[in-house]
């Protein structure tokens, strides 16, 4: 299995941003990824949108709002709620380790793989 480096720390403290600056000095193949890269890309098949970017965490959704209530309100709540509530709760408390499992075995095994949103115990 692929080596992996993992970056951990509360929201905002600049776990992607040093990721960046050690990917600049590996020279082995390398992959940059986070655990919530599966769910970001639930929440682009199912909301129409990633939220990606700090103002669409923060910023209220008014579509989703108003017809799934409060606990859609913003791009983090909906990322929250279908991460945790839906998927830890309603498949598997693992499921995000098994998805990122997953996706390290169809790796070579000599690339390194930088996880840069380790955030959960």
């Amino acid at each position: 299995m692929s080596p992996l480096i993992t970056f951990t720390g509360p929201a905002g403290v600049g776990k992607s941003t040093l990721a960046d600056a050690v990917r600049r000095h590996i020279d082995r193949p390398l992959a940059r990824w986070s655990f919530a890269d599966p769910l970001r890309a639930a929440a682009l098949a199912i909301f129409g949108s990633e939220y990606r970017t700090q103002a669409e965490k923060r910023d209220p959704d008014p579509f989703w709002s108003e017809r799934l209530g409060e606990r859609f309100s913003t791009g983090r709540r909906i990322l929250q709620t279908l991460g945790t509530e839906v998927c830890r709760a309603g498949i598997s408390p693992e499921v995000w380790l098994y998805a990122l499992e997953r996706r390290l075995t169809a790796l070579p095994a000599t690339t390194v793989v930088l996880l840069d949103d380790a955030r959960f115990p």
